[in-house]
């Protein structure tokens, strides 16, 4: 557990660079001399003062209502009027509720947006990095997860570790596991999901990249990697059913599902169906062995969506994404440094905004009722599997839990959810089944 909590902190891995944060947003930040925008849109407005009184608040929280229900009831000509007035009301790079209503709300008009977008598509490798490295999200839920496949896997007669992936994406998440399995004389096989016509939005990553880069970090820390697949969930279910009926006594799979985390973004979002399908051939595959032969890891960036209380109606589904969001705006801009704030914007635009600004979250909605509706809070899945303290201790030390305002927060009937909190409030959640 040791080397791998220090291994999401080393600067070392081959083709995984992390120089020091501060120096990566050096590189984000805007040279307001050599562009031909105008300053104001990178600060503040002229008074210093950026955030709302409590009048304004409470008329856009009115609005926000009223939009809700327009969309709900089929009323886009009335939408349009509500967001063009909540438009009116805000200051882009104002607060956290400011900017995530300009971002939720923003136009093809809006040159501010486009301004800022641009400038982040021109950094977005180190974007990437400094996101990844300076914010807990994509650490706490990668390092969670990893320690508790690690954690899982027998002390004896298993020769081969394969990792089924449902979103693979840059890789992230493996360096540091191929160098905690490095020592264990375990072999290693990957098989990632692919998506027909997937393709990679605003990311220098693709598959091809993310296995170069892998293998080469295998032979590196001397783990043994094999094999790295690239599937559709077709032919992933076809190949589960011939695997299970041969057998695969010596072999133990890991079912690895990450959603919705903020640095996935950069790439095609999985809709949170498709994740429903990939879990169910996950819980079809572990049924009936005795004793079980691997296990099953979903991590969450937007789990607050599916309880009875938030799928209730998609005025409640539309207010909790919002609050969710200006949550993780919040937690941004409280724990990074304030000389930083143009690079901090950067990231904004590039990893929450999307998220934010997405026209689905009607359809979102729609989706995670069926979902609540079908399989309940727990996805429908087998036996929960607990988080050991080890994990839960190391969790807590990563994201700083003593000195910050994120918590780490242990749920479920078998302790086997892991929260990621600000202010008390759910940012990323893992859990774990087997």
């Amino acid at each position: 557990m040791e080397l791998l909590l220090s291994s999401m902190f080393s600067d070392q891995y081959l083709d995984f660079p992390c120089p020091k944060v501060e120096k990566m947003c050096q590189w984000l930040m805007f040279d307001e001399q050599e562009k031909d925008e105008p300053s104001q849109t990178i600060t503040e407005d002229s008074s210093g003062n950026s955030e709302m009184d409590y009048n304004e608040q409470s008329i856009i929280y009115h609005l926000f209502k009223a939009y809700s229900e327009a969309i709900e009831n089929g009323y886009g000509d009335l939408k349009e009027v509500i967001a063009k007035s909540i438009l009116e009301k805000i200051n882009p790079l104002g607060d956290a509720i400011e900017r995530v209503t300009f971002w939720k709300f923003q136009t093809q008009e809006n040159t501010s947006g486009t301004y800022l977008k641009a400038e982040s598509n021109q950094n977005i490798e180190i974007a990437f990095n400094a996101f990844y490295l300076s914010f807990p999200y994509g650490r706490f839920a990668h390092f969670t997860a990893n320690a508790a496949i690690l954690e899982s896997i027998p002390n004896e007669g298993v020769n081969i570790v394969h990792v089924v992936d449902f979103d693979m994406g840059d890789g992230v998440q493996w360096a540091p596991f191929l160098e905690a399995m490095s020592n264990k004389g375990i072999s290693l096989r990957f098989t990632s999901i692919k998506f027909d016509k997937q393709r990679n939005f605003d990311t220098p990553w693709n598959s091809e990249e993310t296995k170069r880069r892998l293998y080469k970090h295998a032979e590196t820390c001397g783990a043994t990697l094999v094999q790295i697949d690239e599937m559709n969930m077709e032919d992933l279910i076809i190949e589960l059913k011939r695997v299970k009926k041969r057998g695969c006594r010596n072999e133990w799979t890991v079912f690895n599902c990450m959603i919705s985390l903020p640095h996935m973004v950069g790439r095609r979002r999985r809709r949170k169906s498709q994740a429903m399908k990939f879990l169910a051939s996950a819980k079809a595959f572990l049924a009936n062995y005795v004793p079980r032969r691997g296990i099953i890891i979903i991590g969450d960036g937007e789990a607050h969506d599916i309880s009875n209380n938030i799928c209730s109606n998609f005025d409640a589904f539309f207010n909790n994404r919002l609050n969710h969001y200006e949550v993780v705006l919040e937690s941004m801009e409280k724990t990074f440094p304030v000389k930083l704030r143009e690079a901090r914007i950067l990231m904004e635009t590039l990893f929450v905004a999307p998220h934010i600004c997405s026209d689905s979250w009607f359809e979102d909605w729609k989706e995670m009722k069926e979902i609540q509706e079908k399989f309940g809070d727990d996805y429908g899945l087998m036996e929960a599997c607990k988080f050991s303290m080890e994990n839960i201790d190391e969790a807590r030390g990563l994201v700083n839990e003593e000195n910050s305002l994120f918590m780490v927060r242990v749920e479920g009937e078998m302790d086997n959810e892991m929260v990621l909190e600000w202010r008390g409030i759910p940012l990323v959640r893992i859990s774990i089944w087997t």
